[in-house]
């Protein structure tokens, strides 16, 4: 199962990234951008102020990183491929902190287009379905 959040505009999906349900740190992240009681699994996109929340989120990414790096034996075990799921190892250090800079960076590059859209006057919304 995954949690899906998806930006919307005019009806158009602008920006959307998954995460599995089991990824604690990086579901947390979102709940920490997108409080769970407000913007998850709702009937219909609701408003999101990419420009009001901007600082809180860039605080939400760097705990986050720092959560990642406190707790490595709470991470998640490395898949190379689905053809080669035999090969599955518990994530070393270096490669959890890998993988959380690259879901920060992915959830950075998803903010900021909300931000760039919002400051074009784009009427943003967001919906966080699981």
């Amino acid at each position: 199962m995954t949690i899906q959040l998806s930006i919307f505009t005019d009806g158009k999906v602008m920006g959307r990234i998954s995460t599995a349900l089991w990824m604690k740190f990086e579901n947390a992240l979102l709940e920490d951008i997108f409080p769970e009681h407000e913007y998850w699994n709702l009937e219909l996109p609701k408003p999101f102020d990419f420009v009001a929340n901007e600082a809180e989120a860039k605080k939400a990414i760097m705990s986050y990183l720092s959560r990642v790096k406190e707790h490595p034996k709470e991470a998640v075990y490395v898949v190379p491929s689905i053809q080669r799921r035999n090969e599955a190892h518990l994530a070393s250090p270096k490669e959890i902190g890998e993988m959380a800079t690259g879901f920060a960076s992915e959830i950075q590059k998803l903010y900021d287009t909300g931000l760039r859209l919002q400051m074009e006057g784009k009427r943003l919304s967001i919906v966080i379905s699981s």
